[in-house]
């Protein structure tokens, strides 16, 4: 009879691990907080700049999980 074995599983998804960031025009804009921003380039500056305006990052689950179990073994090649 053989002792206790375990059996363990662990899985860990990294699908999808690219942040998505928002760039606009509200660092850009001004010279004063109420002035309206120029028709194209403002949220490429933003990026230069390297201050977004808004993201997200997912988050994937991951789980790990062990088993145990008693197992019989017998051989069976005798000479």
């Amino acid at each position: 009879m053989q002792p206790l074995d375990f059996y363990n599983i662990i899985n860990a998804n990294f699908n999808f691990q690219t942040p998505a960031m928002a760039f606009s025009t509200n660092w850009t804009r001004g010279p004063l907080d109420n002035s309206t921003a120029a028709p194209i380039g403002q949220g490429l500056a933003s990026f230069l700049y390297g201050l977004p305006t808004g993201g997200q990052g997912q988050v994937n689950a991951s789980y790990a999980q062990q088993t145990t179990y008693t197992a019989a073994f017998i051989q069976d090649n005798y000479k």
